[in-house]
């Protein structure tokens, strides 16, 4: 049985903990494999073409840490999105389905590790002329973390293939393929002087910290020539919900139900559900689905520990950052939980009774509060 079989298998059954989203996308993956069957169906599974591109990732090295140095550990999870991602091609053309991907992860999951490998993958194995790779971020020392790992897993597989030795070329701010010509490069946001770009594959790396959509546009833009770009969207929950991010991750979620259909799209979200305890480490998994090898129990048990003990800000990070949730500040001064418990009784219980209102409205920097005194009850 694959990894990813497995995975699915472990899913189904209900023998890991998963949050709704990464349930709901493994159900997509079995159904449309089900639908596959049918003459009318535009897509089917290649499981040689996803077996292949594993064997290809775990053939690679991993970049640091106490893995460094040994072949990539691909887990069950990755083994899914990746089999997914590369397996399910259109029926007629042979291309690949899926064109977008969304893959949204608690901090320390792998994500930069997981794109390096790929942007290796898609530079000379992937039966694509010219192809030009991009590690796109808002900055240059975000995209490095992409660029860094693909760099080290290329000159270690020069070092491993005599095949690999005598295309691969690597330089300062570029790896080449001297054989089909293609290279990868990072991609920042000066987003107007990029506008020549014909990328193959794109990853853009934590999302959230972005503006505005204007790096991804010009990346997708430029895929139009291209038989099967790909491009590929990694992010941590973040703090602005009005932008681009979020509405982002909105759509994917709608894909996921059913509510929106979007053939071209994968979509891949740890996260903990509505009604999950954040302090149950039971859930932790949901966010984190390699916790214990990335992150660590101990990192992760002594983060919460900072987190209850200080509160504030440090308590917001580990919500958003290591449990993957978006929350709507990166600091708060009064948390939600002890806000909520000096709401006491509705409006609607004050219907006919003599009351008295008192409202305060701030400015800028200041709270609006509103309190209702009914005669013979109190404040409410």
């Amino acid at each position: 049985m694959t990894l990813y079989d497995k995975y699915i298998n472990d899913v189904t059954e209900g023998k890991i903990v998963v949050c709704e989203y990464v349930r709901l996308a493994v159900q997509r993956h079995v159904s449309d494999l089900a639908k596959s069957k049918a003459k009318d169906y535009p897509f089917t599974f290649d499981r040689v073409e996803a077996d292949r591109v594993l064997g290809f990732i775990g053939f690679l090295k991993h970049t640091a840490g106490s893995f460094q140095n040994k072949p990539f550990n691909i887990q069950p999870y990755q083994a899914f999105g990746i089999a997914c991602i590369f397996g399910w091609k259109n029926k007629e053309t042979g291309f690949r389905r899926f064109t977008k991907v969304y893959w949204d992860t608690g901090r320390k999951s792998g994500k930069s590790e997981l794109l390096g490998a790929i942007g290796v993958y898609t530079l000379g194995w992937d039966n694509e002329g010219a192809p030009q790779n991009y590690c796109v971020a808002t900055t240059r020392d975000q995209a490095a973390y992409v660029y860094n790992a693909a760099h080290y897993m290329a000159r270690k597989l020069i070092a491993d293939s005599d095949s690999a030795a005598a295309r691969l070329k690597i330089v300062q701010y570029h790896i080449k393929d001297t054989e089909n010509n293609g290279f990868i490069r990072c991609l920042t946001a000066d987003a107007e002087t990029n506008d020549g770009a014909n990328p193959h594959f794109a990853s853009i790396d934590e999302y959230h910290a972005h503006n505005d959509d204007s790096m991804l546009k010009v990346v997708e833009t430029g895929m139009g020539g291209r038989d099967q770009p790909l491009l590929w969207i990694t992010t941590t929950a973040g703090f602005n919900k009005n932008g681009p991010c979020y509405s982002f991750r909105d759509m994917v979620i709608k894909v996921l139900r059913g509510q929106l259909n979007n053939d071209g799209l994968f979509g891949y979200i740890f996260s903990l559900d509505e009604k999950d305890d954040p302090h149950d480490e039971n859930n932790w998994i949901k966010s984190n689905p390699n916790i214990g090898n990335t992150p660590k129990w101990d990192w992760m048990r002594t983060k919460h520990k900072e987190a209850m003990a200080e509160g504030g800000e440090t308590l917001v990070q580990f919500l958003t950052k290591n449990l993957n949730i978006w929350t709507d500040a990166a600091s708060v001064w009064i948390e939600d939980g002890i806000y909520m418990k000096c709401a006491i009784g509705r409006r609607e219980d004050l219907h006919g009774k003599e009351c008295y209102v008192g409202v305060d409205l701030a400015s800028e920097n200041d709270l609006t509060a509103v309190n209702y005194f009914v005669s013979g009850s109190g404040w409410h």
